[in-house]
């Protein structure tokens, strides 16, 4: 699956993570690694789907750089909506300072949430065209060599 190199390799170098870094991670060659960063190979789609999840990364934006950088999340107690994180508790954090001021759930707070999942529903609609698509161009490989 091709993505985006150019906002992945800036991505990693903002976050200080090296190809050595995401080959132990993911289990490969540092090689390999670099020959996705310099778009000779394709990203496989587990390990898209593994970083994806593991940054909290929206597979449209790996994958166009359009929408989204980051994906809500709704775990261990809070989620994200526009890079903060919003706690059961009602405290806000961004950027890491914390707002200890409870936050109301207003139709706008909802109207975002509900946004950024359609975004992440979206996302995986796409993989999943793109997925559908390396199956019958697969398919139709097949065929052409059972001939």
């Amino acid at each position: 699956m091709k993505v985006n190199t150019d906002i992945l390799k800036d991505f990693l170098k903002k976050q200080g993570i090296t190809q050595s870094q995401l080959a132990e991670q993911y289990g490969c060659k540092q090689s390999f690694i670099s020959e996705i960063l310099s778009g000779k190979k394709p990203i496989p789609e587990n390990i898209l789907l593994s970083f994806s999840d593991n940054y909290n990364l929206s597979i449209r934006w790996l994958m166009t750089g359009e929408g989204e950088m980051f994906n809500p999340r709704q775990s261990e107690g809070y989620y994200t909506i526009n890079n903060k994180e919003i706690h059961d508790n009602g405290t806000v954090i961004d950027g890491g300072n914390a707002a200890n001021s409870p936050i109301s759930v207003s139709s706008g707070n909802c109207a975002q949430q509900i946004a950024a999942l359609q975004q992440r529903i979206a996302d995986k609609d796409a993989l999943i065209a793109s997925l559908q698509k390396q199956v019958a161009n697969l398919e139709e490989l097949i065929a052409m060599l059972r001939k």
